[in-house]
């Protein structure tokens, strides 16, 4: 997974004040301003923060994990189970 948001929305949440000085000329060494960030080239799933409500994020990665937790492995009862709201067997 990989929680995609802009620089310019990543310095206006800047709540640790990190982007500002770098953009100032201040500070150094800040990824995206003067450390190359490389995208990750093959993510199963892509979540923008910055165009994108946490209510709609957590939707889409519900729904990418959602089959195969259902349908694999020994817990898949149980979780179907908790899913529709009635007891496992």
């Amino acid at each position: 997974m990989w929680l995609k948001c802009a620089l310019d929305v990543c310095v206006g949440r800047d709540t640790k004040n990190v982007y500002r000085p770098a953009l100032d000329g201040k500070a150094a060494n800040v990824v995206g301003l003067d450390i190359p960030y490389e995208e990750p080239r093959h993510a199963d799933i892509v979540l923008d923060s910055g165009t994108t409500t946490p209510g709609m994020m957590l939707e889409r990665l519900w729904g990418a994990i959602e089959t195969p937790l259902l349908t694999h492995g020994p817990w898949g009862a149980r979780v179907r189970a908790q899913a529709m709201g009635v007891a496992a067997k």
